[in-house]
């Protein structure tokens, strides 16, 4: 039988998760449709491989390319979609994608989608998944995904799903996972009964441990450190200082990594070929089979997180700054197929302004998507930096355009009250600038939540009353994509 493996992370059709992605870009490095077309493709190309896929499944081809071309960022297709709600663009563009997976596994192949780290998936991709588990019985498909304890997805009761836990390894196991890394005579007296015992039958606990333990004699058995973390912090401060460096430098990209990235982020490192075959022979990092140019992956998430957060604060901030503007060089004529990382990198830097700039238009295309849960988070990361732009007015004007955009996502998933709140606080801000046409904005959503959250009370002209207590209605009820009546956009504008 003839599969086709599809593996991701859990992200992403709308969110900015801790990392946006994987692989540091969306990725030219991975395909983005199973035709073939890449983020290297232009427009052109983009649409004709986009229209082949559907006329080779036999679907309607003129209904659906509009919304999947603007769900993987065709530059024209969202004013196709223009006279559709954020919403029914959001709805549609699920059915289609659960269509084309349904179509695919019968006429071309079966499936399996492989989808890691459940627990960290954003709501639209969510949404997705769960709308394809409704359709798989009888399909020819095999989705198979990972997530840590406590975490439940709602589909879990499905008759044709089956969950599967994964329980500590035996003693048995564990001592024979032990010597398949080392011979029993290359370990020091009593390594071998700490590490079975530290271990409690951890696999990836049990291999950090071998590693520091290989090279410790009696002396460094009784000191290794109790925990996997500070084991795996014990071994990268151990490494060479240049080596140590890139794979924190590596960390802030992401788990996984494209070296051409890296070496534009750090200035054209020079070996660094040199130096990543010495991490992967240290087994810090592996190299990731994939199409294109080559990539390099943490080979466990937690050794990803111990090598950031090694890093000093202004050493992170510095490093993030850096990514994204080597991502900015890398993606100049096509910014938005790398901004959701841009975004994410300037968000996590002490830049300001880009990171205001480039935080409020990720929001907006998620937004666009109806993925308002991430818009909101983006916009309030946003409103951080925005609160330490240089020039009280330009922080004031930037910080009510970031509100009213916030104040529609907030609206749209039935979030009244803090969009009140938020609008209130705002008031002297509105009073300080003195701008008709943006006091005319700011009543027109202050009066739009006030109208779908209260009735009879005439407390909304004060900053802090009891309109501020009032029961907020169910999302949807009569709350609808207003357009506020203003000259200006409430979208702050990224360079492009």
């Amino acid at each position: 039988m003839v599969k086709a493996q599809k593996r991701s992370k859990a992200s992403k059709l709308g969110k900015q998760d801790r990392w946006p992605s994987d692989y540091g870009v969306r990725e030219p490095e991975r395909k983005r449709t199973d035709d073939g077309a890449t983020e290297a493709d232009g427009p052109e190309q983009l649409r004709e491989k986009v229209r082949g896929v559907l006329d080779r499944l036999g679907l309607p081809t003129e209904e659906m390319a509009p919304y999947l071309l603007h769900f993987l960022g065709h530059p024209t297709e969202g004013e196709a979609l223009a006279a559709h709600s954020p919403e029914a663009v959001h709805a549609r563009t699920l059915e289609m994608l659960r269509a084309v997976s349904l179509r695919s596994s019968r006429a071309l192949r079966p499936l399996v989608m492989i989808v890691e780290d459940l627990h960290w998936i954003d709501h639209a991709s969510a949404a997705y998944l769960a709308s394809l588990v409704e359709s798989l019985a009888g399909a020819p498909i095999m989705v198979v995904v990972t997530y840590r304890e406590g975490y439940q997805p709602a589909w879990l009761r499905r008759s044709y799903v089956t969950q599967m836990g994964l329980a500590p390894l035996s003693s048995d196991d564990s001592r024979r996972a032990l010597f398949s890394l080392l011979p029993p005579d290359a370990l020091p007296p009593g390594a071998e009964a700490m590490i079975l015992a530290r271990a409690e039958g951890n696999p990836f606990f049990l291999e950090e441990l071998t590693h520091t333990l290989a090279r410790a004699d009696q002396t460094g058995v009784a000191a290794v450190p109790g925990t996997v973390h500070e084991v795996l912090l014990a071994r990268i401060e151990r490494l060479p200082e240049a080596e140590r460096a890139l794979l924190q430098a590596a960390s802030v990209i992401g788990r996984a990594f494209s070296p051409a990235l890296l070496r534009a982020m750090t200035g054209g490192e020079q070996n660094l070929d040199a130096r990543l075959a010495a991490l992967v022979q240290a087994e810090f990092l592996y190299e990731a089979v994939g199409a294109g140019d080559p990539l390099y992956a943490f080979k466990h998430a937690l050794t990803h997180d111990v090598a950031y957060e090694s890093l000093t604060r202004a050493r992170r901030h510095a490093l993030h700054a850096a990514a994204a503007g080597a991502l900015e060089a890398r993606f100049a004529d096509r910014i938005d197929d790398a901004l959701d990382q841009i975004a994410f990198h300037y968000g996590a830097s002490d830049l300001h302004e880009p990171a205001t700039r480039y935080l409020a238009r990720a929001a907006r295309r998620s937004a666009e998507r109806y993925a308002n849960v991430e818009a909101v988070a983006l916009l309030d990361q946003a409103l951080a930096h925005a609160e330490r732009l240089d020039g009280e007015e330009r922080r004031d004007r930037e910080i009510m355009a970031l509100l009213f955009a916030q104040a529609h996502s907030l609206g749209l998933l039935g979030q009244f009250q803090p969009v009140l709140e938020r609008l209130a606080a705002a008031a002297p801000r509105v009073a300080r600038l003195g701008d008709l046409a943006l006091s005319a904005e700011y009543h027109f959503w202050l009066g739009r939540t006030f109208s779908v959250t209260c009735t009879g009370n005439r407390g909304a002209s004060k900053a802090r009353g009891p309109w501020l207590t009032s029961p907020s209605v169910s999302h949807g009820s009569r709350w609808r994509s207003p357009r506020p009546p203003s000259r200006r956009s409430s979208w702050p504008t990224a360079p492009t």
